[in-house]
């Protein structure tokens, strides 16, 4: 089987939660087929080559170059994509650099497996007659709403928005042969020819030798995250303005430390001059971390992907406090104590877990190995790879 798959990030890569997915599924798919790269790079360059074996870099330029008509038209659609999350479906698509058969010396391919909708819309993938599976991982309207439209825009705005790219939806979707979404409550939104699958989002473990219950702890909860993503920086920057003062004025000595690069200055600044409050960076020992610390924090209001930081907690047995967004896809368990996951909406809930969960050595070490316990089950490359293998199998047959 032949299968050509399109990304927008190095699939060798997995140093973040979107990577991680990206090379997981190039991985699965790999001991399913030979399977042919296009990495689409967004940065405006020359060096359109390939950088491995059978991986292309396809360097895509925003706006496109030109003063015709075609370049004019682009232009006002890449405006309606990046200030309104329209889907591109202009009646000029992006060109792959060249046509596949001129990069692949006329290999004839078996599917196309794409990470995202945006991508099957920029580049008019069904144009090549070939099955189109796509990884949505969240659903676009779940990004929408979230990420592009709340701020900017008024609500009569974001609802006819809303209103037009779901349109937009129904059409490309009837264009898609199926694949597979991170959240299940999400598989009846999506109608692709054939239904769509789940594909857990899974991560790099720890080490199997990680110590995951050892008893010394050092008094700080903490997030990990690239600082460089909006969602991220700005979930972190309300939690220190709107929860963090109350847990800090009743638990004086008690610290927040946040991981991650690239987060804005001005931010750091901020966050930095908050007591209690301290900003890492780049955090080269993460296990380290982890092990020090009584519980993680998930303070996420918007965005995509389902919930990978969540789960790493789990993994590394460490109890995540999160927002009701920041464990999407894990909802039934809300209610649940059975996986070491608690779920604040202010500040008198996160101090309330705190005190009932947290600080309690022998409730905290029970949570920690339910923590651990759920992941291990429920979330393995295993797992992965054979819902990306059931899906291939429906294209076989």
């Amino acid at each position: 089987m032949n299968i050509l798959y399109i990304c927008d990030t190095d699939p060798r890569s997995a140093s973040s939660g979107a990577e991680q997915r990206t090379n997981f599924l190039w991985n699965a798919l790999k001991e399913q087929g030979d399977v042919y790269t296009i990495r689409i790079d967004i940065w405006d360059r020359e060096d359109n080559v390939f950088f491995d074996e059978r991986i292309y870099n396809d360097c895509l330029t925003v706006p496109i170059k030109g003063n015709n008509v075609k370049s004019y038209v682009q232009k006002i659609q890449d405006y309606l994509e990046f200030k309104f999350g329209f889907l591109n479906l202009c009646i000029y698509s992006r060109p792959i650099d060249v046509e596949l058969d001129s990069i692949y010396d006329k290999i004839k391919f078996d599917v196309i497996v794409c990470r995202y909708i945006v991508n099957v819309a920029r580049y008019k993938l069904w144009k090549y007659k070939v099955p189109i599976l796509v990884d949505f991982d969240d659903h676009y309207l779940q990004v929408l709403k979230t990420n592009a439209l709340p701020i900017k825009n008024s609500i009569f705005v974001n609802y006819m928005v809303r209103q037009f790219v779901k349109l937009q939806l129904r059409f490309i979707e009837k264009k898609i042969y199926g694949g597979w979404v991170s959240n299940e409550t999400q598989l009846s939104l999506i109608k692709t020819k054939t239904p769509v699958k789940t594909l857990k989002n899974i991560l790099v473990n720890p080490s199997i030798n990680y110590k995951y219950l050892k008893e010394e702890r050092k008094d700080y909860l903490f997030t990990i995250g690239y600082m460089g993503y909006k969602p991220n920086y700005e979930g972190v920057d309300f939690f220190v303005n709107k929860i963090w003062p109350s847990i800090h004025n009743k638990f004086t000595k008690l610290k927040y430390f946040i991981g991650g690069m690239n987060a804005p200055q001005d931010y750091v600044e901020r966050w930095n001059s908050v007591e209690g409050v301290e900003y890492l960076g780049f955090v080269e020992n993460l296990e380290e971390l982890y092990e020090g610390s009584i519980a993680s924090v998930v303070p996420i209001y918007s965005g995509g992907g389902t919930c990978i930081k969540t789960l790493e907690s789990f993994a590394y047995s460490r109890v995540c406090i999160s927002s009701p967004f920041g464990a999407r896809g894990l909802e039934k368990y809300f209610d649940s104590k059975d996986i070491g996951l608690f779920i604040y909406n202010d500040s008198s809930t996160f101090i309330k877990i705190l005190e009932e969960e947290i600080f309690d050595k022998a409730k905290r070490q029970i949570n920690e190995t339910n923590a651990k316990n759920f992941v291990d089950k429920n979330y393995s490359y295993e797992k992965f790879k054979e819902s990306v293998k059931n899906v291939l199998g429906t294209i076989k047959e």
